[in-house]
């Protein structure tokens, strides 16, 4: 049987933007959010570093190249470009847009920074807080989006847009996006359960990170290869800090139960007809 061909998917997180430093920028709008002059050098820098693990890796063309729709997105592509160098992008290549590589909406909570009080402002607020610490994943800031509807969306994006792209025949696609949507990525592709997004064993990663997922289709690993603040090459496994998925067994009184006494398969189908 032939070998299934080795693919491999990179996410980059947009480099230092205004709302990293000041949350209140976001209270301008959060797609028109620009990157400061670091956050520009580090998508350039982190660009050297793809353009070293590319001919490291000893890829023969260039990557298919997407990217969110933010203007931090796209600042950081066309920085991520000067690093990179026109082996690997091309001048003339147009990087492909995705929203799905979005930051996902935080509602009206950036509009509440600074508020305090009683107000509707301050009491949304805090009902936000506490329903984001009783369940991260699934949790939805007020009028906002949650990691689970990422992660949905993420999961359609893999399955569809880049699936075919890969059946194209690239064997190398990176993605310039934010931090929810790079960790709901590998969390599909790896299949992360949720547990580790509520206990923070996955990681958002930092301003200018490469994170890659590579290997044959449904065998892959997950590493984080680049760090964005200190511009090093780096290879830290990312399901090696991934506290395992809690199991609930059935209640031993229930096992215990006359009726579910030393069941069997063939015991079952008879006594319930299936």
């Amino acid at each position: 049987m032939e070998q299934e061909k080795e693919r491999e998917i990179i996410f980059i997180r947009h480099g230092l933007s205004e709302g990293n430093e000041n949350p209140e920028a976001y209270q301008e709008g959060d797609p028109s959010v620009p990157l400061v002059d670091e956050g520009h050098r580090q998508l350039i820098r982190t660009g050297i570093g793809l353009d070293k693990y590319l001919k490291e890796r000893e890829y023969k063309t260039s990557p298919l190249y997407v990217r969110g729709e933010f203007r931090r997105h796209i600042e950081s592509t066309n920085a991520l470009k000067m690093g990179v160098g026109d082996a690997y992008f091309p001048k003339d290549m147009k990087p492909h847009r995705d929203t799905r590589l979005n930051e996902i909406s935080f509602g009206v909570l950036p509009h509440m920074i600074g508020k305090e009080g009683g107000d509707f402002e301050g009491l949304s607020l805090d009902y936000s807080k506490a329903v984001k610490e009783g369940n991260n994943f699934s949790a939805v800031p007020t009028h906002g989006e949650s990691a689970r509807f990422a992660h949905a969306l993420m999961k359609s994006f893999l399955d569809g847009t880049v699936e075919r792209d890969f059946n194209d025949g690239h064997d190398c696609i990176v993605c310039v996006t934010s931090g929810r949507p790079a960790q709901v990525g590998v969390m599909n592709l790896m299949h992360i359960p949720m547990s580790a997004l509520e206990d923070g064993s996955l990681k958002n990663p930092n301003n200018g990170d490469m994170i890659s997922v590579r290997g044959s289709k449904g065998n892959y690993i997950a590493e984080k290869i680049w760090d964005g603040p200190t511009a090093t090459r780096v290879r830290e496994n990312i399901m090696d800090d991934i506290t395992p998925e809690r199991d609930y067994e059935t209640p031993d009184h229930i096992k215990d139960e006359k009726e579910f006494q030393h069941l069997t398969i063939s015991d079952h189908e008879n006594k319930y007809e299936l």
